[in-house]
């Protein structure tokens, strides 16, 4: 690797924790290494770490707890589970559970390693589309975030700063599922009442600002979600 790779890794059996983090070390990743959930959310929330790694069962706070923490605040980071147990008894695996993926400890090596690999493989190609200026989201419609500029058919609309903010994020993110609460966390730090019906207000004004190009949907899913639904270009 020819720029490092910052993971943190929680662990609370020291000789796991050390058997892993000599193997990854010795792999070219920068290793950071705690031993329960609470040093993981201090580190996280001090640094900036590529990808995240978790046992789920440590004192203090549990692997789950430390995904929910840093998921309620809307960081998009790869998050994998290191763990005994089953991956099917794992309820942060499921489609709302924060994880983005499972390796057993008793699985060799190298599974942990494609694992690792592909989910940052995943997350490069997100924040390459997140570092775009202009967003092509059909034949006749684009959206250029440095100017807060939203072309529809021909049709210049400039965007107020936290209209943009939604825009670019929903751009960023387009046919996919997001949550209200990963919205507004992102746009304010918060999530409550006051502020999704704030967000449901801001979806208003872009749907009827797209109305015009049909080949795309701005939808409100089952759930508490919103999707930018965009033919693929």
């Amino acid at each position: 690797m020819e720029k490092k790779i910052k993971l943190l890794y929680a662990e609370d059996n020291k000789s796991v924790r050390e058997n892993y983090t000599e193997m990854l070390s010795d792999l070219g990743y920068d290793v950071h290494a705690v031993e329960n959930g609470v040093e993981a959310i201090k580190s996280f929330f001090r640094g900036e770490y590529d990808i995240v790694l978790l046992d789920m069962d440590m004192p203090s706070m549990g692997g789950a707890e430390v995904i929910e923490k840093i998921r309620e605040r809307g960081v998009r980071v790869p998050i994998v589970v290191l763990s005994e147990f089953d991956q099917y008894e794992l309820s942060v695996l499921g489609k709302d559970g924060g994880a983005d993926d499972f390796v057993s400890k008793n699985w060799p090596p190298q599974s942990l390693l494609i694992r690792l690999d592909k989910r940052l493989r995943d997350t490069l190609k997100r924040v390459e589309e997140g570092e775009r200026v202009v967003f092509r989201l059909s034949a006749d419609t684009t959206f250029d975030k440095d100017k807060r500029v939203l072309i529809v058919k021909g049709q210049k609309q400039h965007l107020k700063p936290m209209l943009a903010k939604v825009m670019w994020m929903l751009c960023t993110r387009k046919n996919e599922d997001i949550t209200i609460k990963e919205l507004c966390m992102w746009l304010w730090g918060v999530e409550n009442e006051v502020k999704a019906s704030e967000l449901s207000s801001y979806i208003s004004d872009l749907r009827k600002k797209l109305k015009p190009d049909e080949s795309i949907e701005l939808l409100r899913g089952f759930g508490g979600t919103y999707k930018l639904i965009t033919m693929e270009l």
